[in-house]
């Protein structure tokens, strides 16, 4: 079983039965978790939170590294400082999000979209992001990238 807590006024767990088990291989399914949450105790290699849908979330300085985020929508979140080490985010909605300082080490980005995101200071590299979609994206030395933007 995994669980996660979420602190924002108050703390909140999210019990059990708010994580359905998708198929025979108990991947997990979030449904929805939106609005300047904080997410902790994120340190569970091999979860799986695909399809999940965290805009706005705040994961802050959080341990994600090793989880599945593949197709998560975390537009908008703040993942500054994250650890992000070999986490899958292929094709995850990663628009206006803040990854300053995030350790982005071995992620998978394929397919990410990278629009308005903020990378300064991100432990990435050029090859990581070649297949990610980036669009007035500010890459870790602070440039901004235009690779992708509509003509």
């Amino acid at each position: 079983m995994k669980t996660f807590t979420l602190i924002s006024i108050a703390t909140i767990a999210i019990a059990p039965a708010m994580i359905a088990p998708a198929n025979a291989n108990n991947t997990l399914k979030l449904s929805s978790l939106e609005h300047s949450h904080s997410l902790i105790d994120g340190n569970k290699p091999g979860a799986v939170l695909q399809n999940t849908n965290m805009q706005q979330v705040n994961l802050r300085a959080a341990n994600l590294s090793g989880i599945s985020l593949i197709k998560a929508v975390l537009a908008g979140a703040n993942l500054s400082d994250a650890q992000l080490i070999n986490t899958d985010l292929r094709d995850a909605n990663l628009s206006q999000a803040d990854l300053s300082g995030a350790d982005l080490s071995g992620a998978n980005l394929a397919g990410t979209l990278l629009v308005d995101a903020n990378l300064t200071s991100a432990i990435v590299t050029p090859n990581q992001l070649s297949d990610a979609y980036l669009c007035h994206t500010t890459l870790p030395n602070r440039t901004i990238s235009d690779r992708n933007c509509p003509e």
